[in-house]
């Protein structure tokens, strides 16, 4: 029989179950079996021995059951059988899809996570840039002004210890640091009257120093000493109260040498307050004074050699005036002059405006700083990028160490921001304060000694709010830091090339000490750390960074599961000194062994 037609197939009971075949059922080779309908298929096993499998439905249901739970999830996937047999898994436990060989993307892998500590990964890159000069591999990586990426390089911020210069004794808060052309060079008052100096090198965090020298041996130094240099000439200038009148020197400088020229002095009356600044356009000094009548007078004087002139010195406030302070405006080539207190301004700070024409200074009134501050020094400094003028002082009226920026507007007229309150006090507590300028970090340090039963030096940074902000006439002081305890006063504050150098008086009888902060002067700004670069390039390549989450290799020494920061030299440390500038050394990464990096 060749052809079977029939409507139903039934069993010997008459089930319509079918029929049962004992010995399977065949199709025949080349012939296809169709089956009209759904098919289940019951059993332990289904095999199929084909060459292609073709599924229609776009889901591909495994581990199917009608009470799914986790445990009936676990362990549901595929294997592919061969030498060793591959598995595509499902893992409870780990909550995802496990693989137990390598995968292998063309293409782009999306997560919004990576674990593990990816030492094996390689071609994982944070993104591509352009690279500014020759890049060798593993090595950190800054983007740079002109949005290419380059090698971190320069110096690193970093602190050198408290040392002494010399054995001469001081008094403290009375003296001054000054840097130039290298050198730094140390004035101060000894207890006998006598202005001593002495010069010192910079390399580094140390300082190398010659011996004290006196630069005035009568005994007539009996007051507070000054001093700046003029780089014009490189000498340095001293200035000093001497028998009550200014007196004032040439230094010039060999080695850690000074020598002096002769004095000159000028009948002023008893100082008992004295600033100086450097006049750049004039090559003049202007010397800013208070005496005992409590008159405030300016005076230009002009260096020739080893020798000193003084110009036509003229009144700058009246009566009942205090606390003097000096700055040069590099962009309006004026002088600004400040008094922490004017009576004859109703007792206010006040600014005043000078322009100079050969030998003498016109000034001219320019307006209210704040109420007034009754102490023995208006710490002031032009900054030259935002053009503004900044006053610090500490303020006995409110027991408050105080800030304030203002803005050139006229030869008349200044304007000033809000005063920022750096610290209060319950008593008048920090009446010494000096200031100076980090041009690399591009902030202020201010120096403060606070005068208590344990005597402390304390140290503040702060920056001029960004131009666009809401309040751009506005400090923003933090880090505030103990540099050291049981000091006995300040001698002087001042910023060098690389670095910020502070002497304060210690021991008994008080010996003065400097300290030395380098600066980080880098292509690392603090916020402009990027990663490491992969492999190595040169200038104008396209570089692959290595940027958070991946692993960079090649390091040296370091401590599995410690932190490391990075450094303005282009290293890492897994220290970081709290006296240093936030934020001075970035997070770099975390070590997984001696020579592995995650960056972070």
């Amino acid at each position: 029989m060749s052809q079977l037609n029939v409507d139903n197939i039934k069993d010997r009971t008459g089930s319509t179950l079918g029929p049962t075949f004992p010995n399977g059922m065949r199709v025949a080779a080349g012939s296809t079996l169709n089956v009209y309908g759904d098919m289940v298929v019951e059993g332990t096993q289904t095999v199929i021995n084909s060459d292609i499998l073709d599924v229609k439905d776009k889901t591909v249901g495994i581990a199917s059951t009608a009470n799914p739970t986790a445990l009936t999830q676990d362990g549901a996937g595929l294997e592919i059988y061969g030498p060793s047999n591959v598995t595509l898994t499902y893992s409870g436990q780990k909550g995802g899809i496990g693989i137990n060989t390598g995968l292998t993307v063309t293409g782009v892998v999306t997560a919004t996570s990576f674990t593990g500590e990816g030492s094996g990964l390689t071609g994982v890159t944070g993104f591509t840039a352009t690279a500014s000069g020759t890049i060798p591999a593993n090595r950190s990586l800054a983007i740079l002004p002109d949005g290419k990426v380059g090698v971190i390089t320069g110096t690193k911020a970093e602190w050198g210890g408290m040392a002494k210069i010399g054995t001469t004794d001081v008094v403290a808060n009375s003296g001054e640091l000054v840097y130039g052309n290298g050198k730094v060079v140390a004035l101060a008052r000894k207890s006998d009257s006598t202005g001593q100096c002495a010069v010192g090198t910079i390399s580094g965090t140390t300082i190398t120093w010659g011996a004290w020298v006196a630069f005035e041996t009568g005994g007539n130094c009996d007051g507070y000493v000054r001093g700046v240099y003029d780089s014009n000439s490189d000498k340095f200038v001293v200035f000093w109260r001497n028998s009550g009148n200014l007196g004032g020197k040439v230094i010039s400088v060999s080695g850690t040498t000074p020598s002096f020229g002769s004095v000159a002095n000028l009948s002023s009356g008893n100082i008992e307050g004295l600033e100086c600044c450097m006049d750049t356009d004039t090559n003049q000094i202007v010397v800013h004074y208070k005496n005992s009548s409590n008159t405030a007078n300016v005076i230009m004087v002009a260096i020739s050699g080893t020798n000193l002139s003084y110009g036509t010195g003229v009144q700058v406030a009246t009566s009942n005036s205090y606390a003097p302070g000096v700055t040069y405006d590099t962009k309006n080539n004026k002088v600004i002059l400040g008094l922490g207190y004017d009576a004859g301004q109703s007792n206010n700070a006040w600014a005043y405006i000078g322009t100079v024409s050969g030998s003498s200074i016109s000034i001219a009134s320019a307006g209210k700083i704040y109420y007034n501050t009754n102490q023995n020094r208006l710490n002031m400094h032009y900054n030259e990028e935002r053009e503004r003028i900044v006053v610090t002082s500490y303020n006995y009226n409110t027991n408050e160490m105080q800030s304030i920026v203002g803005q050139y507007v006229s030869a008349t007229s200044i304007t000033w921001g809000e005063i920022t309150v750096i610290r209060e006090d319950t008593s008048n507590l920090h009446g010494s304060n000096l200031l100076a300028y980090d041009p690399h970090n591009k902030s202020y340090v201010l120096l403060s000694n606070k005068t208590s039963s344990i005597s402390k030096l304390y140290y503040y940074r702060g920056t001029i709010n960004p131009a666009d902000s809401s309040d751009p006439e506005v400090m923003t002081w933090t880090d505030e830091k103990v540099l050291q305890t049981n000091l006995s006063g300040m001698v002087g504050l001042t910023q060098g090339d690389n670095s910020i150098v502070i002497s304060g008086a210690i021991e008994s009888p008080l010996v003065a000490y400097a300290r030395v902060e380098a600066l980080r002067n880098s292509t690392l700004t603090g916020t402009n750390y990027i990663g490491y670069s992969d492999a190595a390039y040169t200038n104008g390549q396209t570089v692959n960074v290595k940027a958070v989450g991946t692993v960079v290799s090649g390091q040296v020494g370091l401590t599995t599961g410690s932190k490391y920061y990075a450094q303005g030299d282009g290293g890492i440390v897994s220290f970081i000194d709290n006296n240093l500038p936030t934020p001075s050394a970035p997070v770099a990464g975390v070590a997984i062994d001696s020579t592995k990096l995650l960056i972070k």
